[in-house]
């Protein structure tokens, strides 16, 4: 974010011969309060630009467009690092786009930015298992489950798991 700064003597030659012959308090209150207007203009220009970065990598993940959603969602993730949202997508992103090793960081930061939201924790724990980490899974569906109220959607979630768990164990046997 740029801020736009102006000190008084540079000040004095935009404002010409007005503002050196005059000195008045009220002209240095009104230069003064064009700076700050001038300054908070563009500092809610750069908001705005993260708000429709984020806008567009949504629309692209949306439309499963993940390689042009994932550089817009790095971007964010570099200037905002603790992003809940931009994190959460681009771990969902980058674990459907094959990169799974990939996703596991931002859906960590995802989990730890906001706790009481257990999506993240789901897609945590299906790309923990994707890769095999049955432990990091485990964790992840537990720490859902117990945020979650035990909803529907996590206690199916850990029972697919735990089945899927016992069917490579039982190939693992034979």
């Amino acid at each position: 974010t740029e801020i736009y700064t102006l000190s008084l003597h540079d000040a004095l030659p935009i404002c010409g011969s007005q503002f050196a012959e005059r000195r008045s308090f009220a002209w240095l209150s009104l230069f003064a309060i064009v700076l700050l207007a001038i300054a908070e203009a563009a500092n809610a220009r750069a908001e705005d630009d993260l708000g429709g970065q984020l806008k567009k990598a949504t629309e692209y993940h949306d439309h499963s467009d993940f390689a042009h959603s994932i550089p817009i969602l790095r971007k964010i993730v570099q200037e905002s690092p603790r992003h809940y949202l931009a994190n959460l997508l681009l771990g969902e992103d980058l674990f459907h786009s094959g990169a799974i090793q990939d996703s596991i960081a931002p859906l960590e930061v995802a989990c730890h930015v906001r706790p009481q939201d257990a999506v993240a924790e789901a897609y945590l724990a299906d790309a923990a298992a994707s890769l095999g980490n049955f432990p990091m899974a485990t964790e992840a569906l537990q720490a859902g489950i117990a945020r979650s109220g035990k909803s529907e959607r996590f206690l199916v979630a850990w029972a697919s798991y735990c089945l899927e768990r016992y069917r490579l164990l039982g190939l693992s046997l034979r």
